[in-house]
């Protein structure tokens, strides 16, 4: 071992400690997207770090030092197969990457979606960490250090999250985080989906200080300190948990829990508490199926607010679950044998033949999922809103990457907590059939129950359910039958969390979404499954200086003289002077964080003092109110912190003082480039730009932060520096090379997409305002940062095609909507399945062939967009929206009334309580009707579409409808019932738009409208009276020109 590959196993510890506190506390409120993927895009830049790493201390050590498994090269299958886990790892990952490469978004497979940025880059990410870790960690302080780090990271997530409910926030966010908190994920649900992955090992380490208080006298002051902060956290993480509102981290929670529960009561020969565990789990799931049956027995309860969701599960015209219903009734159509995607250009999918078994890939559902979505939606979520995830990971996996890959997926996780039973000493050897006949046939089962009672769309649901009850009666099998084996039983309480954690974790993502920082932590908790539960053992069986991690709390005075305290011990063996300073930096990063995410200077101030202040003491999200909620957050933190890592060898004030000049450096740096922003106001297009470097520049200072400190780490984590530099000279030149590449390669493909998206952010805003000539630049400067993101070239195309409106000159107007082409048919080259990408180019090319003198060139102009319109059609025939306006195109511009109707025929069957579909149908019949010579059959138009917009009223009460559209569809009606002389109805529809318009719309219109319909109708005086209403509200010297043409015309 030299002191590069002692450094290379330092850079790999501190590399997932970072992505471990990374992953859920960043957010970054600086772009468009926040949460998601700009975590990722971190977790990616440190996994590049640790391959980095790992790639030179391979090469320092001249390949994978082994000596866990006996390796004998002429039985090389044998030898590999008593890996744990390597041969489901290896059929999942298989699957998995066999899906990517026949994927039918290659590129959007890879580098992953817009929304979410979980591609193939991400999970080959989360491999490299989880490779790194189950290679690496050997010791128990390994352990410790990766526990303590995830609880204390959860401390300012939780207590946020609770600032949010009691109106604390110092953010104001855009939506309600109030009702039910979002915390740093931007998501109720995912917020409860991380914090159930943590809370068994903070029960853990809270018993185990009790234990400690109870039974060791000379440190009982620290004790009953760390036990107070464990017991602190543990209490903010529930309450938490409980304001998220979430149905199914609950139900996660509660598998979870159960799990550690039972299979503890079996390690420590305490059957009577399993059994007990057992009666309990059978009594609670008897209480939710009553509890979920309508006008039951336990209806009232079923009202209450948070609780009653519970009650609600099945509820398919709930909210939320009727959302996840028809998402799953698409997924059913997607799985089976269906007819091929056809891309724009003309090409076939050649593989949908076998598109059952290897799904359409990774990250593609936002696209290929189009055909099967299911227009009620509509009525829960944005129109056009397609999802990109089912709300259910076996329908996810399923969909993406097949039958094959769901079930290597559900293997891997069947192997996972098979091999966590047998190291708990729960599964015998002969136990292996039956847990998984049980495991098998109890997912068999359970689809088959949950299919027949509710249909299909519950099979992704009944699954894997069914495989959690298979797993409930092993257990009940083993604790009737037999005990488990013996077992060290700080093992065990790490093995036990460690499989809770996971059980949550399958649980939850059953009812959600599966998010960067709960993938993340899935992995690492098997790695560290393995580690505990196999290779640390392995390495102690063959006499290795190895040890097993403590629970929570220090052993006692007797057997630390005997010389077995953890820390004495590992002091004594990696003999690292600089050890002691590691808390001050993984305190400090997640300080760092904090400042990142919480400082945003949202008054625009432009003192560094003035702002560290008000991000400490100024709530924005209540109108600027003063409070010490934030400031107290930090310093909880951060004692906290000090605490957590405190033992006899390190003093708290090093940890303090260290973390928090660590702290305030970074958060002046910081302070002072928010100030250096507000105080640059840019006049030119130029200095907005400029202006943008500066905003980006604070991402780059935060990322290098971070850089640093996990240098640091890696230092005070390094085993032993006592030995000679590099194994070769050449490593002088290699290793800094290598590193240089990782990091360059981390902001290239990493880092500058998330700036890519600060520039799309600040672009967005001038996008309304119309302000085409400010956005256009900015979103250039995006492309330039991310040239592989469609949706910006989209913004930009669209950018272009409206800014050509802004000019009367004919040939500048051609040459700006050839531009737009161009940068629409980058985007649509991209992401071709995308149908946004075809309805744009067919907006464009109708528009262009409106402004061209040339009959020819503007007949090619309208079949162009024809074409694009009906590939848009093809793509997503399920949105009324997009049939809408094909319809106007085909009766505006093609003069094909015949087939406007027919596509307004297939949205109302689509859809037939769509507003806009009859406003659309009315503007058609309307549009005829004043073509028409023939009166009868103009009456007859008219009549259709007064029929039509009385639809579109009457739908209105499915689905709320702005102001602005209730009066259009009512003047519309107006002046059709005025059309045919209907001036009774005319007037009474008049009137009814004056009751509900208020003070928010230009009444005078309709005053002018009534006047001009009682003067037809020969009432003079009434006439007078609105015209008079009319000119007195008229905003316009124009307006009231015309109003008074009109009172002259009523006194003639």
């Amino acid at each position: 071992m030299t002191k590069l590959s002692n450094f290379c196993n330092g850079v790999l510890e501190a590399g997932w400690l970072a992505a471990l506190v990374l992953a859920p506390l960043f957010f970054n409120t600086y772009s468009a997207r926040v949460f998601e993927p700009d975590k990722a895009s971190l977790v990616r830049s440190i996994a590049l770090i640790i391959a980095a790493a790992w790639l030179l201390k391979l090469i320092e050590e001249g390949g994978v030092r082994n000596s866990i498994v006996e390796f004998n090269p002429r039985r090389r299958w044998e030898s590999l197969s008593r890996i744990p886990l390597l041969i489901p790892l290896a059929i999942y990952l298989t699957s998995y990457l066999l899906s990517s490469v026949l994927s039918l978004t290659p590129r959007t497979t890879f580098w992953g979606s817009y929304p979410r940025l979980q591609g193939a880059y991400t999970t080959l990410s989360y491999v490299v960490i989880f490779g790194a870790a189950v290679v690496n960690i050997r010791r128990k302080e390994q352990i410790e250090r990766i526990i303590t780090t995830i609880i204390l990271t959860s401390l300012p997530i939780s207590v946020y999250g609770i600032m949010q409910k009691f109106l604390l926030d110092p953010l104001p966010w855009g939506e309600d985080t109030i009702t039910r908190i979002t915390s740093t994920m931007g998501n109720a649900i995912f917020a409860g989906a991380y914090l159930i992955m943590i809370i068994p090992f903070t029960v853990m380490r809270t018993l185990g200080y009790y234990r400690a208080i109870i039974g060791e006298k000379e440190k009982l002051i620290g004790n009953i300190a760390q036990g107070f902060i464990y017991t602190l956290i543990l209490g903010a993480q529930l309450v938490a948990l409980w304001f998220t509102g979430s149905r199914g981290p609950w139900l996660g929670l509660l598998a979870g829990m159960f799990f550690w529960i039972v299979l503890l009561s079996l390690v420590f020969k305490r059957r009577w508490i399993a059994v007990s565990a057992l009666a309990i789990a059978v009594i609670l799931g008897s209480f939710l199926i009553v509890f979920n049956i309508p006008n039951g027995p336990l209806e009232s309860l079923r009202t209450t607010q948070g609780f009653g969701r519970l009650g609600r599960i099945f509820e398919s015209q709930d909210g939320t679950s009727r959302v996840r219903e028809l998402i799953w009734g698409g997924a059913v159509q997607m799985a089976l044998p269906h007819e091929a995607a056809k891309f724009p250009d003309g090409r076939v999918d050649v593989f949908n033949f076998i598109r059952p078994l290897i799904g359409a890939g990774p990250e593609s559902l936002l696209v290929t999922f189009s055909p099967f979505y299911s227009p009620e939606l509509a009525h829960f979520e944005k129109q056009n809103a397609v999802p990109d995830r089912s709300h259910n990971e076996t329908f996810d996996a399923l969909l993406t990457t097949g039958a094959v890959g769901m079930i290597a997926y559900l293997t891997f996780f069947a192997a996972v907590i098979y091999f966590g039973l047998k190291w708990l000493g729960v599964i015998a050897a002969h136990d292996k059939r039956l847990y998984i006949a049980l495991y098998v046939g109890g997912g068999i089962l359970g689809a088959t129950i949950m299919v027949m009672w509710r249909g299909g769309t519950y099979f992704g649901v009944g699954l894997p359910f069914g495989m959690l009850i298979g797993l409930f009666v092993y257990l009940t099998f083993i604790t009737l039958r037999r005990t488990a084996d013996e077992i060290d039983p700080q093992r065990a309480l790490i093995l036990a969390s460690l499989i809770a954690a996971i059980v949550a974790h399958f649980t939850e993502i059953h009812f959600g979404i599966a998010i960067v920082a709960t993938r993340l932590y899935f992995w690492m908790f098997v790695a560290m499954l393995i580690a505990v539960g196999w290779a640390m053992p392995k390495k102690v069986q063959q006499g290795e200086a190895a040890t097993t991690p403590k629970a929570a709390a220090p052993e006692s005075r007797r057997k630390r003289e005997r010389g077995s305290h953890p820390e004495k011990m590992s002091r004594g063996s990696i003999g690292n002077f600089f050890m002691p300073a590691f808390p001050t930096f993984i305190s400090g990063l997640i300080l760092v964080t904090m400042s990142y995410d919480y400082f945003a200077n949202i008054k625009q101030l432009t003192s560094v003092v003035d702002i560290i202040y008000a991000s400490l003491f100024t709530l924005y999200g209540t109108a600027g109110t003063t409070s010490i909620g934030t400031a107290l957050l930090f310093a909880f933190v951060w004692l906290a912190a000090a605490l957590m890592w405190r033992d006899e060898q390190r003093a708290v004030w090093i940890t303090l003082g260290g973390s928090g000049a660590v702290w305030l450096m970074f958060t002046i740096l910081h302070a002072y480039g928010l100030a250096s922003v507000a105080n640059f106001q840019p006049k030119t297009i130029q200095e907005l730009a400029a202006l943008l470097s500066m905003a980006n520049t604070m991402l780059s200072r935060f990322v290098w932060w971070i850089i640093i400190l996990m240098a640091m780490m890696a230092i005070t984590l390094t085993p032993e520096w006592h030995s000679r530099y590099f194994k070769s000279n050449a490593q002088w030149i290699v290793a800094p090379l290598t590193f240089a590449l990782a990091i360059v390669g981390s902001f290239f493909f990493n880092i500058m997409a998330i700036q890519a998206d600060m520039s799309y952010k600040v672009a967005q805003p001038m996008d309304q305002q119309r302000r085409w000539d400010v956005a256009i630049p900015i979103y250039q400067q995006a492309i330039a940062l991310a040239p592989e993101q469609d949706q910006y070239y989209l913004y930009l195309g669209r950018a272009y095609l409206e800014s050509s409106t802004q000019t009367a000159d004919r040939i500048q107007r051609e040459t700006i909507l050839s531009v737009a082409l161009k940068e629409l048919e980058k985007a649509q080259a991209l992401n071709p399945l995308n149908p946004d990408h075809s309805a744009n180019l067919g907006r464009l090319s109708y528009q262009w062939s409106r402004t061209t003198t040339d009959p020819t060139e503007a007949k090619i102009r309208i079949d162009n967009a024809n074409t694009y319109f009906n590939n848009a059609l093809a793509l997503s025939p399920n949105t009324p929206t997009l049939w809408n306006e094909a319809a106007r195109f085909d009766l505006a511009a093609r003069k094909d009334s015949a087939n406007a109707l027919k596509k307004i025929e297939r949205s109302i069957s689509l859809d037939p309580k769509w507003v806009e579909t009859y406003n659309t149908l009315g503007d058609i019949w309307t549009q005829l009707a004043a073509e028409e010579k023939d009166e009868s059959k103009r009456r007859e138009s008219y009549q259709k579409a007064i029929s039509a917009y009385q639809q579109s009223i009457e739908a209105e009460k499915f689905r709320g409808v702005e102001l602005a559209r209730q009066i259009s569809t009512r003047v519309s009606l107006g002046a059709a019932q005025k059309a045919v002389g209907n001036f009774d109805a005319a007037i009474s529809v008049y009137q009814d738009i004056l009751k509900i318009a208020g003070t928010n719309f230009n009444v005078w219109e309709v005053h002018r409208a009534m006047a001009e319909t009682y003067l037809t109708k020969g009432d003079k005086t009434n006439a007078l009276d609105y015209a008079t209403k009319a000119l007195a509200a008229a905003p316009s010297e124009t307006d009231k020109a015309a109003v008074r043409g009109l009172i002259e015309k009523i006194g003639k």
